[in-house]
């Protein structure tokens, strides 16, 4: 039963994912930014098929130069600045500061996926972003890519819970915070090792001035 799951799950997950990771098709021209989804491929990252999404290569670019503090042989010095974004100094403290709130954010979601928990998740998406993947055009482009099991069972997204059940809960099952990169002081890519070589930005998370994390689309 197990085995017959994981044949099941494993490629709707990498079809799922194939609508969150840009970076792994050439160029197009460029869609709305607010429709971006949140999960971009890194460089090391590999044989995923061609996605819709196009990427923003300029804010692509300032996070894969990004080195990983957890890569790198630095002291355990917590003042040790790790990285800069935007003029603005990271230290090693505030970098494990933050992974440790992200780790506690997508272990949530993580619960959310499980169980479900459409009117949970909700609470989690940025108001922009949920606009944004609400829209008739960004749903019916979609559903165009989802799944061949689901097309052949003429799935097609009309709502967000649509999308919550077919696209996000499917391809965001038990993930782990591997790494983080930040693209501006508040804003971060949560980085998982979806196999061996091939790492994947499978969230962009944003801390708001009350300290909550939301889900965020790129712009």
């Amino acid at each position: 039963m197990l085995s017959g799951l994981k044949k099941f799950f494993f490629p709707v997950f990498l079809s799922a994912l194939c609508l969150f990771f840009p970076a792994c098709k050439s160029a197009e021209t460029p869609r709305d930014s607010h429709t971006e989804t949140e999960t971009v491929l890194l460089p090391e990252t590999q044989e995923i098929p061609p996605v819709e999404e196009p990427v923003i290569p300029a804010r692509e670019q300032e996070v894969e130069e990004q080195p990983s503090p957890e890569e790198q042989s630095i002291e355990d010095d917590e003042n040790t600045v790790v990285v800069t974004v935007d003029s603005v100094e990271i230290t090693m403290h505030e970098f494990k500061q933050t992974k440790s709130e992200i780790e506690i954010v997508v272990d949530d979601l993580n619960k959310i996926t499980k169980d479900r928990n459409y009117s949970k998740w909700l609470t989690y998406l940025d108001p922009e972003y949920r606009k944004a993947l609400s829209s008739k055009n960004y749903l019916d482009r979609v559903s165009k890519s989802l799944p061949m099991a689901l097309q052949e069972r003429n799935i097609r997204l009309t709502s967000l819970e649509d999308y919550f059940k077919y696209v996000f809960v499917p391809s965001r099952q038990n993930i782990r915070v591997d790494d983080i990169r930040f693209i501006t002081p508040t804003r971060v890519y949560v980085i998982m090792e979806i196999s061996r070589g091939q790492r994947a930005a499978v969230y962009i998370l944003e801390k708001r001035s009350d300290g909550e994390w939301k889900l965020v689309g790129k712009n």
